[in-house]
């Protein structure tokens, strides 16, 4: 950070105490405009898609059988539809989310 002094006081400087003060004024806005373009972008960018398992890690991670993730995943919300006909994935949040639910209410054998 740099010190400003107020306007009135801008005033008093003599030459080269101004000529320093807008070198310091001038980089730091290059850092400023530099951070608010660097957030900007930041913030317009996609979120990432959800990390994707498959059926049997997905059974594995829920001490679950394939078939009981296949046949609940839908209701549970943790199945992902993919464009391709038929194939299934399961959102890796969604299904240590429900681990650690299914944890606390006591279904599942450790």
């Amino acid at each position: 950070m740099i010190d400003i002094p107020p306007i009135a006081e801008l005033r008093g400087l003599d030459r080269p105490a101004a000529v320093k003060l807008l070198g310091q004024v001038e980089r730091a806005l290059e850092q400023l405009v530099e951070a608010r373009g660097a957030l900007h972008a930041m913030l317009l960018e996609p979120p990432p898609p959800p990390a994707l398992l498959d059926v049997r890690e997905t059974a594995r991670r829920l001490n679950m059988s394939e078939e009981w993730v296949r046949t609940n995943g839908p209701a549970l919300g943790i199945e992902v539809d993919l464009p391709v006909a038929g194939v299934h994935r399961y959102d890796a949040t969604a299904v240590d989310e429900l681990r650690q639910r299914r944890r606390a209410d006591g279904k599942v054998r450790r």
